[in-house]
């Protein structure tokens, strides 16, 4: 609770008062302080505080609440992580990919994080027998799942004649096809070759998408713009 006074290049610019926050900025990114706060001479003030790390486990697990907070404060210096993760976000970047012929490598990722995403679901072996569950059981429909949905992806973005061929290197592409001849299926097999897609479209469809009307209608118009009047504050004590 109390006033505090928000100052930048030694100019006053607001005061914020109770309920009022400063810092946002700082804990969605690396960016500089643009502002300084500061307690009047003659004022007082609490202030609650939190680091940006214990920030990012609070919503760890609610990937798309940190993403839009993140896209909200960040505009078109957002991250394509964060537009992956946001549901409105992530459809209209889709559509944007789908004018530039390059839907496929969307669709690949986010494939290849639903296999991820199998792996991720397990309850312990313990729990599982109080319950009475079968543990070979599910333990052999987990291992189906996995060869189900590597050759799902295989055969739709990664063979020679896929019907959604993404772009990778030949190094990357070549090890996978032997790893299927093999028979070495893993839940994060596709990893190397998502990091080389995510990078290529990030540089490349993403820079034109933060920039397009798309972005600023479909995105930033429905969730929300942040305010330009505020700033990224740092506390100084007076």
């Amino acid at each position: 609770n109390g006033e505090v006074d928000v100052n930048k290049g030694g100019k006053f610019v607001r005061k914020l008062e109770n309920g009022d926050y400063f810092g946002e900025v700082g804990l969605v990114s690396l960016k500089a302080n643009t502002a300084t706060v500061k307690v009047s001479d003659t004022g007082a003030c609490t202030c609650l505080a939190i680091r940006p790390q214990v920030f990012q486990s609070i919503v760890v697990d609610e990937p798309a609440i940190a993403a839009e907070i993140s896209i909200r404060l960040l505009g078109t210096g957002s991250r394509l992580s964060d537009i992956l993760n946001h549901p409105l976000a992530r459809e209209a970047f889709i559509k944007h990919c789908e004018k530039e012929y390059a839907q496929e490598n969307i669709d690949f990722w986010l494939d290849a994080r639903i296999l991820e995403g199998i792996e991720k679901r397990t309850i312990r072996k313990s729990v599982l027998k109080a319950l009475g569950v079968d543990v070979p059981a599910v333990k052999a429909e987990k291992n189906r799942l996995l060869k189900e949905r590597v050759e799902y992806i295989i055969n739709k973005y990664i063979i020679n004649d896929a019907e959604e061929m993404v772009n990778m290197s030949g190094e990357v592409r070549e090890e996978l096809l032997e790893k299927i001849n093999k028979g070495e299926y893993s839940f994060n097999m596709f990893a190397d070759a998502q990091k080389e897609v995510y990078n290529m479209v990030e540089a490349d469809n993403f820079t034109r998408f933060k920039h397009s009307q798309d972005f600023q209608k479909e995105v930033l118009d429905k969730l929300g713009r942040y305010s330009p009047d505020r700033a990224s504050y740092k506390m100084e004590n007076s």
